[in-house]
């Protein structure tokens, strides 16, 4: 079988990860079927099926089989195996050792990548330099907005020169104008969820003033499939529910905690 996900070392469970790979080969090929895949895996369909519905587990020995088909490199099975495991096992000790295992693995395949050089993703306060520099013109009104948050404007400027120099921005009538219409952001940050906590932890640090002393390290995120006709939907819900919370957050005199809303609609690349 030709291989259809780039990149496995993004996936954290290989449930998601096989369901993925047979939704791009149907993307291919509309009339690819399940009975086809499982063929070609050389499983049962049922047994496919169960594990497409939850309620089957793949064995270990079984991964070893059926992932080399999907064409997976040995560098990619030999994060993929242990991912099987580590999604399996109720022995927690293994699984910490697992998660450990699976982690620098993921760190040294993004160390050996030869990507290009993105100052947006360099840090916390470029990406929320870029941020503003997309909404907003001019350096004052982004320099108003970052003194809010104690970040160093010699960065602020570093970052914008940065952006100019590899070509994201450029400057018109002494405005900033991003050159890029829309911005991927499940390519500039191949972890979404390790970036939420980057970005929950920069948060912290600016509230800690306010008696704020322990961050979880978690972060959750969901993602959900719209349409145009459904985004509209969707939009005028995440405004009433934002203007709810606003109204809870007001009847808040000392927090002792804080909720990290984000909205992101990410357009379909594949």
């Amino acid at each position: 079988m030709e291989k259809r996900i780039n990149n496995p070392f993004d996936f954290e469970d290989y449930k998601i990860l096989i369901t993925t790979d047979f939704s791009l080969r149907v993307s291919y090929n509309p009339s690819y079927s399940l009975r086809a895949y499982a063929k070609d895996l050389e499983v049962s369909v049922g047994y496919l099926s169960k594990i497409f519905n939850g309620k089957s587990e793949i064995a270990l020995d079984t991964a070893i089989k059926i992932f080399p088909k999907m064409g997976f490199s040995e560098d990619e099975l030999s994060y993929i195996y242990p991912l099987v495991e580590w999604n399996t096992t109720k022995d927690l000790n293994k699984k910490n050792e697992l998660g450990k295992k699976l982690r620098t693995h993921k760190r040294a395949t993004n160390l050996k990548k030869e990507i290009k050089n993105d100052s947006r993703n360099q840090s916390t306060e470029f990406f929320m330099t870029y941020a503003l520099v997309r909404s907003l013109k001019t350096f004052e009104e982004i320099s108003k907005i970052t003194d809010l948050f104690k970040i160093d404007q010699k960065i602020v400027k570093k970052a914008i020169e940065q952006f100019i120099d590899e070509g994201f921005v450029k400057v018109e009538n002494n405005h900033y104008i991003p050159t890029e219409k829309d911005i991927n952001i499940l390519e500039s940050f191949h972890n979404y969820s390790e970036f939420a906590f980057e970005m929950a932890q920069f948060f912290y640090q600016h509230y800690r003033s306010n008696g704020i002393n322990n961050l979880q390290n978690e972060a959750s995120c969901l993602i959900l499939g719209i349409d145009e006709t459904t985004r509209k939907e969707v939009m005028a819900l995440e405004e009433h529910y934002i203007t709810t919370m606003l109204k809870i957050s007001e009847r808040c005199d000392t927090p002792t905690s804080f909720v990290f809303l984000n909205t992101l609609f990410l357009e379909k690349y594949i």
